[in-house]
């Protein structure tokens, strides 16, 4: 039986995202009030440009802000984890594919979790709750660690599509965790 599911996270806004949208709407500002000066200066001699010159950094404005919007989209096809990462809903880019039969350890990831890695991939929703992650090595990259938000479904298929003893060790770990919780 085939394995497959999709997932959609959008990442929340930190702290410098809403500096740069912050810094990009101040520009935006700025320009139009030098290009609206300008016009009234040239006694509308030069208003056709001056317009277009404010269209265009109203349409740049918008455009740059639209691309801070990040998701992630997690896909699951048997034993293929493929990670894209999608800014402003116009721009598709794979972060990672991974074969869950190399998957060394998933397991929750809590933020004090050491992961003793060469390379990190965040996927994740940036709310810092209910996030997992997966450990593997590869000749490219070495040690990589991959930090994301799987929902109960995502879960469940990546973990059927994990070699037979990991697969285990997962299970039980998580049977011990539901039953700390009760």
């Amino acid at each position: 039986m085939d394995r497959f599911s999709e997932q959609l996270i959008t990442r929340q806004g930190d702290k410098k995202t809403a500096f740069l949208k912050g810094l990009v709407l101040a520009g935006v500002i700025l320009v139009a009030a030098l290009l609206i000066m300008l016009l009234i200066w040239s006694g509308f001699m030069a208003a056709p440009l001056c317009l277009l010159g404010v269209v265009g950094t109203v349409w740049l404005g918008v455009y740059l802000m639209q691309g801070f919007n990040v998701e992630y989209e997690y896909i699951v096809t048997n034993d293929d984890l493929d990670i894209d990462k999608i800014s402003g809903k116009r721009k598709r880019k794979r972060l990672i594919s991974v074969d869950l039969k190399s998957v060394d350890e998933f397991y929750p990831y809590l933020n004090d979790t050491e992961l003793h890695t060469d390379v990190t991939v965040l996927a994740e929703d940036g709310t810092g709750y209910d996030m997992w992650y997966v450990y593997i090595e590869t000749e490219s990259s070495g040690k990589v660690a991959i930090i994301f938000n799987p929902d109960e479904r995502t879960r469940k298929n990546i973990i059927g599509g994990l070699n037979p003893t990991v697969r285990a060790k997962v299970n039980a770990k998580c049977a011990e965790e539901q039953t700390a919780e009760e």
